[in-house]
């Protein structure tokens, strides 16, 4: 879910080079889903796929191209998969390609959009865990209820009194 987190942190940190590439959209039969996401550095190191095959392989020489460049950048690249790519999936995807070239304050400080996505997917994580807890404390308490309504433990008895429940 956040693997390319981790790498923009870094890259950012050693004030290197990056582009992140960000499926937007999508349409048809593709191998990847909104959301997917690539960190290409200037060091030519990739972290993420956004479905692999040609598509891939033309993104990053699109953003090998863009760390070339002397500002950050913003590029919006749809590819036809079919037809201009020679993909079998045949649909269409929509790449946002994001350069961060130059040292950009805004990105290394607390409040930093990077930072608060961060921030973001630990609470989001931290809730997965607290409701999975909730969930099996249940589970648990049906399977006592069972097992203690059971004289003789056998897996048809268990399944019988769980339909009662």
């Amino acid at each position: 879910m956040d693997s390319w987190l981790d790498p923009v942190k870094t890259e950012i940190s050693l004030n290197n080079g990056f582009v992140l590439l960000t499926i937007i959209a999508t349409k048809g039969s593709t191998p990847c889903t909104n959301g997917d996401k690539i960190v290409f550095t200037k060091n030519e190191n990739s972290f993420g796929s956004i479905g692999g095959g040609n598509l891939e392989f033309k993104s990053l020489a699109f953003a090998k191209e863009m760390l070339g460049q002397k500002m950050n950048t913003r590029q919006l690249v749809k590819y036809p998969l079919g037809a201009t790519l020679g993909q079998c999936c045949g649909g269409y995807v929509k790449v946002l390609f994001e350069s961060f070239i130059e040292d950009d304050e805004d990105l290394s400080h607390n409040n930093s959009w990077i930072e608060q996505v961060s921030c973001s997917i630990k609470r989001a994580k931290i809730l997965f865990w607290q409701q999975s807890l909730i969930l099996i404390k249940k589970i648990t308490q049906v399977l006592k209820s069972v097992f203690t309504q059971t004289t003789i433990f056998t897996p048809l008895l268990v399944i019988k009194n769980y339909q009662t429940l």
